[in-house]
């Protein structure tokens, strides 16, 4: 299941954000994953398997800080196609 999603966003993200210059596509996932510590991609797999539980209460899961400049910029307006948000 987890695998059909990912192949359905990767297409969505390919179809709409265009492509480095090397070629690479914005939604070629893997490349998120290259310098990543293992116990990070652990970690994240956890996290994901844990959203599929009967007791998974998403309310309780803090963002992360930049998680609400994200969103006061789109709302703001601002093109999010190509965002990366300022670094404090």
């Amino acid at each position: 299941h987890i695998l059909s999603i990912k192949k359905l966003v990767q297409e969505g993200v390919n179809r709409i954000v265009p492509a480095s210059p090397t070629g690479i596509g914005a939604g070629e996932l893997e490349m998120f994953s290259r310098g990543c510590r293992l116990s990070s991609r652990c970690t994240l797999i956890y996290e994901l398997l844990c959203t599929q539980l009967p007791y998974h209460r998403p309310n309780s899961i803090r963002e992360p800080d930049w998680v609400s400049k994200w969103f006061e910029d789109e709302c703001a307006g601002v093109d999010m196609t190509r965002y990366y948000p300022p670094t404090p």
